[in-house]
C-alpha cells in the first residue's frame, strides 16, 4: 500500500534533478512578427542518440487565432533560418547539454511548406486565447515519448489577416537509446 504522506514525484521532476531536462524559446515580434497567413516551426531531432519526451509547450500571441499542429518526419522548406535558440538545462548546476538538434524556421518572408510526416495531432487558439500547456490540451498526460529516429516539428501558423507577435516555449527531457 502507497502510504499518502509519501510525496509522489513526477518524471519531469526526476528529469530536471537529473540535468535532462531543457527549454528552447522562440519569439517573431517587432520587424519580424508572424506575418499573416505564415508560419513559424520549431524542430528537434535526436539523431538517434536520445529518447525526447515531449514534457510541455507554451505559446503567447497577440493576435489569434493561431493553428498549432505537432508532426513527426516532416520535412519543411521556405522561408529563412531564423537564429537557432540554444536549449537550456533546467538544471542549472548540471554540465550536460541536450543531445537534440533544435531549429527554428523562420516565419518573416514566405508560408512554409511541409512535405511527407505524420500529423500527431492539432490544436486552434481562438481569440482571447493567449497561452496553453499543448501537452495538457491535448491529452498528452505529463509526457510523449517520442521515436529517436525521427524529427519532431511543432507548426505555429498565425491564421489571422494581420501581422501577430508570437512567443513559444518547448519543454523536454531525454533519456539514453
Amino acid at each position: 500500500m502507497v502510504n499518502p504522506r509519501t510525496p509522489s514525484v513526477s518524471s519531469w521532476e526526476v528529469a530536471v534533478d537529473n540535468g535532462n531536462a531543457y527549454d528552447m524559446s522562440a519569439v517573431a515580434d517587432g520587424a519580424y512578427a508572424l506575418g499573416a497567413y505564415h508560419d513559424m516551426v520549431m524542430s528537434a531531432n535526436t539523431n538517434s542518440l536520445a529518447v525526447i519526451n515531449f514534457a510541455g509547450f507554451f505559446i503567447n500571441s497577440s493576435n489569434n487565432p493561431i493553428l498549432v499542429e505537432f508532426w513527426e518526419g516532416a520535412t519543411w522548406t521556405g522561408g529563412e533560418s531564423g537564429a537557432v535558440p540554444t536549449p537550456i538545462n533546467r538544471n542549472r548546476l548540471s554540465h550536460n547539454t541536450s543531445k537534440a538538434t533544435i531549429s527554428v524556421i523562420a516565419y518573416y518572408t514566405t508560408p512554409i511548406v511541409r512535405s511527407g510526416g505524420t500529423l500527431l495531432t492539432t490544436l486552434t487558439i481562438y481569440s482571447g486565447a493567449t497561452s496553453f500547456n499543448f501537452a495538457n490540451l491535448a491529452n498528452l498526460m505529463e509526457k510523449w515519448t517520442l521515436d529517436p529516429s525521427k524529427s519532431i516539428s511543432v507548426r505555429l501558423r498565425n491564421s489571422a489577416a494581420t501581422s501577430s507577435s508570437v512567443s513559444a516555449r518547448m519543454l523536454w527531457s531525454e533519456a539514453a537509446v
